[in-house]
């Protein structure tokens, strides 16, 4: 095989590394999450007020149909999921005027929350809110106004730890096919930056380690195999 083969074979395997670290360091959610369903005025037609917990994971969603405590308060294809470093909700309407059903009380927001947020080796920031049908960044969006969903810091430890969506404020469109059917789906991206603390004796991971040692000794033998083949070239033996 000519060398300038080699070469290539040993940079599409570095580009091949690289990919498999990016991958691998994809952000995730630590889960499970705990959810807390909160609303002090209740619902529509009673005001007893709700506070519910229920946990969510990955491939776990929380809905309807699987039960809980928060799932029993959901309507048909309502549901909470995880999805990457994002938190996906649909959300339906629930009353007559065109919001979930839920009530706040006093100022108090009718809200989901999500307790104990955090992505490893980094620290939260803040969030983008999508609303588009099949929580897409663009498209059709099912909701009028209303859209509330903040990060805060609930253990006075300067670090955002809590992902709050506030409930009552939403207000659904008509979408022409009865109230039933009026619903908005919201993707919650949470933003997150590395941490700044390196590891202990900046010792890489093993992943890391392997990768490039791997891609190391890919161009070491390319290199060694180069020398052999101008050598031969030229006439020199013995190299």
């Amino acid at each position: 095989m000519k060398p300038w083969s080699e070469f290539r074979m040993a940079r599409s395997a570095l580009v091949f590394g690289a990919a498999l670290l990016a991958l691998s360091a994809q952000a995730t959610l630590v889960t499970p999450i705990s959810v807390s369903l909160l609303a002090p005025g209740g619902i529509t037609g009673d005001p007893t007020p709700l506070s519910f917990s229920q946990t969510v994971n990955y491939g776990l969603p929380i809905t309807p149909a699987g039960g809980g405590n928060i799932g029993g308060f959901m309507l048909p294809d309502e549901q909470i999921a995880l999805s990457g470093d994002s938190v996906l909700i649909r959300a339906a309407q629930g009353n007559e005027t065109g919001g979930t059903g839920y009530l706040g009380l006093g100022g108090i927001h009718a809200r989901y929350e999500f307790a104990g947020m955090g992505i490893a080796g980094r620290t939260l920031t803040g969030v983008n809110v999508f609303s588009f049908d099949g929580y897409g960044g663009s498209g059709f969006s099912g909701v009028l106004s209303g859209i509330g969903a903040f990060l805060i810091d609930t253990n006075a430890d300067t670090l955002l730890d809590t992902l709050v969506f506030n409930l009552d404020d939403l207000l659904f469109k008509d979408r022409g096919l009865g109230q039933a059917l009026n619903f908005a789906e919201f993707r919650i991206d949470i933003l997150s930056t590395a941490n700044v603390d390196p590891p202990p004796n900046n010792v890489p991971e093993p992943g890391s380690l392997a990768l490039s040692a791997a891609a190391l000794f890919a161009l070491g033998s390319v290199s060694l195999r180069r020398k052999k083949w101008a050598a031969n070239k030229s006439g020199v033996h013995g190299v």
